[in-house]
């Protein structure tokens, strides 16, 4: 009896559906992780725009100080050429947040709104319901204290 060998070429069917399902399967688990890449990326920048604002913040404070004008009342400050109003050394009403809205490098993309001399928001046109939000030292806060700290939070809200 004489035995023929046979080579076969290539993948059976169900070989096939095998590799399409697993692919499948792989892709159905991977695609959500990089669809929130930019949830992440959002959230990322408003951080990085919150840190900014604290520095700047920050960068206020020194310069009230070393002018001389960081004392319990309201002083007037003049920071690159701009005019402010700080207490405590820390920006405050209306001119004090405006002086901090302009002194931050890189709000291009970025908008701002100012809620009078109550606090300003910065945020994403992207995402206006995340806002970075800086408010101020209250009335109450500056005239008994000067150990208290402006705050700068990110929030949710309805824009």
């Amino acid at each position: 009896m004489i035995k023929v060998e046979t080579k076969q070429a290539g993948f059976t069917l169900i070989e096939m559906v095998v590799v399409i399902v697993l692919l499948g399967i792989l892709a159905v688990t991977a695609v959500p992780k990089f669809l929130n890449l930019s949830k992440d990326a959002n959230e990322g920048s408003l951080e990085g725009l919150a840190a900014a604002v604290k520095d700047e913040v920050s960068l206020i404070h020194a310069e009230a100080i070393i002018q001389g004008e960081a004392g319990s009342e309201v002083h007037e400050v003049k920071i690159g050429g701009r005019k402010g109003f700080v207490a405590c050394g820390y920006p405050w009403g209306r001119d004090g947040m405006e002086l901090l809205a302009k002194n931050i490098e890189g709000l291009e993309n970025w908008s701002v709104e100012q809620k009078g001399a109550d606090y300003i928001e910065f945020y994403s046109d992207t995402n206006p319901k995340r806002r970075v939000v800086y408010t101020p030292l209250t009335a109450e806060q500056y005239v008994v204290q000067c150990r208290a700290v402006p705050k700068v939070d990110i929030v949710d809200c309805d824009p």
